[in-house]
């Protein structure tokens, strides 16, 4: 891994675009090289050598403040960026290591072009194209709303899901003070296909809550500032697709703690007692951001996006299995489409130098899908407000998504996930925060690594304890008798439990850790705290 950590960034931004041979696409390292020479051209220190140059480095309109090199130290600066620019070579591929080295080198001399070159990557999730999965049983029964003309229809699922209270009237129910975490679907319930655009968290949707009588219950917002990413979907008939919505917290009161993590967005006004009836309407319009030089034009920038995510593939493979990956993953990413096995065919044994520029103009050519935008209802949520839990604040916590989480004072837990070509990567940091909100805090995060980036997890603690517990279930799908040691367990799988100690956030301590395969005779109950088993397993 590189040392400076925008250099490991970048470079796991490569490595999603590697070749079969694990290999780093020249075309990567070519666009490195603009912003390097932009930098230099920048500062003054290059003129461009031809007309396309100086419309390359044009085009590079960053929004980053630059202070230009002077005094004694410009000379070596250009001369060391200046040599070590000319080995930039775009037309090769790179090795692992080869890249690794380049940029060590490069971000000893200035980290300011690894900064740049990874911000493209930053619009990669609303760019490309992503596709649905099916839609499973168990959400068949959502609170769907009335579908759009194209069958597309979406809903707000509350996590937890309400429980229920007394079996006779089957009243669902949450204590006053309760925090709900949500999930924003999609479903396509139409007979074509869809494609639309939406923010990847969902903070400007409407919330409407009613009493028993009909009466409106105040629902006070927050907004938070900042960029929300868009993300692109094309759903085929009867596939549904996800994004996180902000919390929403049941009662009237501050939430200070939920409000400083951005965990809460909307605080739903109900008294002990209420019965609320809560709807949304899901905004697939709102929100959009586009590079500073973007066209204006969309069809002009339609063709941008094309030529730049073709232009990262280059130079064209040799070998038949790094072109078949090549068009496929393009494809995908641009259309949300497979391309037709007779192009991948022609594609494969095309062997002639201008293979990605005819690439480039094909896709150009094909009929842009114009996203669908607007505004969806959902269907109604109906639950009994209850009296506030006299424990919460000693309750276990759990967290199983991406979030921010308050440990205890001034810690908190940031959990993250991204999904890169249908395959999720989790990862997690203990953060301290600086007991002064206006100074960098003195200790450094923690990273909470996860064996497999991919696995189900879940995060139990008990807040002021400093202790974060953290199981990981691999290669299957968990049952609770068999975490509990009773004879029926699912296989292949494997479970690893591990306990962090961070009383000192100086030296965070990693003080339990055990793995089992299939189980192997021991029980997940007797190692974990029995105060944490049931928040764990219903997490799970």
């Amino acid at each position: 891994q590189p040392k400076h950590e925008s250099a490991q960034s970048l470079l796991k931004s490569w490595q999603r675009y590697a070749r079969s041979d694990g290999k780093i696409p020249g075309g990567l390292v070519a666009a490195l090289a603009d912003i390097v020479d932009w930098t230099l051209w920048t500062d003054g220190w290059l003129t461009p050598k031809d007309a396309d140059q100086a419309a390359r480095l044009a085009a590079l309109e960053f929004t980053h403040t630059r202070v230009k090199v002077t005094g004694p130290q410009a000379a070596p600066y250009v001369a060391k960026l200046t040599a070590l620019r000319s080995r930039l070579d775009g037309s090769r591929d790179w090795t692992p290591a080869e890249a690794v080295a380049m940029l060590d080198e490069l971000t000893a001399i200035t980290t300011g072009p690894v900064h740049l070159a990874n911000r493209p990557f930053e619009f990669d999730e609303s760019r490309k194209i992503s596709p649905g999965k099916p839609l499973p049983k168990e959400l068949e029964s959502a609170a769907w709303g009335k579908p759009a003309a194209n069958g597309l229809r979406a809903t707000w699922l509350l996590e937890p899901a309400p429980a229920v209270a007394w079996a006779s009237i089957m009243e669902l129910h949450y204590p006053l003070g309760s925090v709900l975490k949500a999930r924003v679907l999609f479903h396509n319930a139409g007979k074509a296909p869809v494609v639309f655009k939406t923010e990847t968290w969902h903070q400007y949707d409407g919330h409407t809550a009613r009493d028993a009588n009909g009466a409106e219950i105040p629902v006070k917002a927050t907004r938070y500032t900042g960029i929300t990413p868009m993300a692109t979907f094309r759903l085929a008939p009867g596939e549904y697709c996800e994004v996180s919505g902000h919390g929403i917290a049941i009662g009237a009161g501050e939430y200070k703690e939920e409000h400083s993590t951005g965990a809460v967005g909307a605080i739903i006004e109900a008294k002990e007692g209420d019965t609320v009836t809560l709807t949304h309407t899901v905004d697939a319009a709102h929100g959009g951001w586009t590079k500073p030089n973007d066209p204006k034009d969309p069809a002009e920038l339609r063709k941008r996006i094309i030529a730049e995510r073709v232009q990262r593939e280059a130079p064209m493979p040799r070998a038949s299995a790094d072109r078949e990956q090549l068009i496929r993953r393009v494809t995908l990413d641009l259309t949300g489409v497979e391309p037709k096995p007779e192009d991948v065919a022609a594609f494969i044994i095309y062997d002639e130098p201008d293979a990605l520029e005819l690439l480039t103009m094909n896709l150009q050519a094909t009929a842009a899908e114009v996203p669908w935008s607007g505004k969806l209802p959902t269907s109604e949520t109906k639950f009994r407000v209850i009296a506030a839990d006299p424990n919460a604040a000693k309750a276990p916590r759990t967290a199983t998504a991406p979030g921010r989480y308050v440990l205890g004072d001034g810690v908190h837990l940031q959990v993250r996930q991204v999904t890169e070509n249908g395959k999720r990567t989790n990862s997690a940091k203990i953060l301290f925060l600086s007991p002064d909100p206006k100074k960098e805090s003195p200790h450094k995060p923690y990273d909470v690594d996860f064996y497999t980036p991919d696995a189900t997890y879940a995060f139990v603690w008990q807040r002021g304890a400093n202790i974060l517990w953290v199981t990981e279930i691999r290669e299957g799908s968990p049952i609770r008798p068999w975490l509990l040691g009773a004879p029926e367990r699912p296989g292949p799988q494997t479970v690893t439990v591990r306990a962090f100690d961070f009383s000192n956030p100086a030296d965070v301590k990693l003080t339990h850790v055990t793995s089992s395969e299939n189980g192997g005779g021991w029980s997940w109950g007797k190692i974990v705290p029995a105060a944490f088993h049931q928040p764990v397993l219903d997490a799970l």
